[in-house]
């Protein structure tokens, strides 16, 4: 039986910006198989929270567990294998523009394995079907891609080293509705087919009615809701009872 033990916890994290706190004691976990999302009002740390738990940014306090290793304590090694076990979509994608959709794609493969061309090729084409693009796409340069299509090639780069846990910031940013519905179906699949923990930093009120598991609300610098999207929306906050009425139902 797989296990059921956290693969992600966030323990009692604080960050500062000289005498401003963003963070204040913000902690949970994240089992496996999940997708979670984390809201909040614009500036609340949502994307330097997703930053810290995947070691681009130190908190001032607190730990950051991935598998079970302390992010900000263990030797860069160690690092570099904790970072060869997940897959970040930045926000907006962050596509290399000098670099065809195919060389894109091929980056993390060819920075972090010694894999022949021939085999760097097939597992290119194969992210790319993973995320509904033809193998032609890989000729293609960024800038003749809509914002869907190359959401979904970063998305691509994303699983192109078999990660076990994805972070996506703000994933249908950008996007129309029709296409952030369509992104949103594409990660549920991803999510169920591949047996991946995704955790999302959102500001996307669809997103999380239609995929989410579970939703963490960051407010104030700290975790003022954890649950289903039932449970969030009757806890009596005044942003959080604004941000769902203003749906459209």
């Amino acid at each position: 039986m797989k296990s059921q033990s956290p693969v992600i916890i966030v323990k009692d994290v604080q960050t500062r910006f000289g005498t401003a706190y963003v963070h204040q004691c913000v902690s949970f976990s994240i089992g496996p198989g999940m997708i979670v999302a984390l809201i909040g009002e614009s500036g609340s740390g949502k994307s330097v929270l997703l930053k810290e738990m995947i070691g681009l940014l130190r908190p001032t306090a607190g730990n950051i567990y991935l598998f079970g290793k302390n992010v900000w304590q263990c030797p860069e090694y160690t690092l570099k294998k904790l970072r060869s076990r997940i897959g970040v979509l930045f926000q907006n994608g962050a596509l290399f523009s000098a670099l065809s959709v195919g060389e894109n794609v091929a980056v993390p493969l060819r920075e972090q394995t010694d894999l022949s061309d021939s085999l760097v090729r097939a597992i290119v084409h194969l992210c790319l079907a993973f995320t509904g693009l033809p193998p032609e796409t890989c000729l293609k340069m960024p800038s003749e891609l809509s914002g869907g299509m190359r959401k979904r090639v970063a998305l691509a780069r994303a699983l192109a080293l078999e990660p076990e846990v994805l972070f996506l910031d703000e994933p249908t940013s950008g996007l129309d509705p029709i296409n952030a519905r369509a992104f949103d179906l594409l990660v549920r699949t991803l999510c169920d087919s591949l047996d991946l923990t995704i955790f999302l930093a959102t500001h996307d009120l669809d997103t999380i009615a239609g995929i989410a598991d579970r939703i963490i609300v960051l407010s104030r610098g700290t975790i003022i809701a954890d649950g289903t999207l039932e449970d969030t929306a009757r806890v009596d906050d005044p942003w959080l009872q604004a941000y769902f009425s203003s749906r459209v139902t």
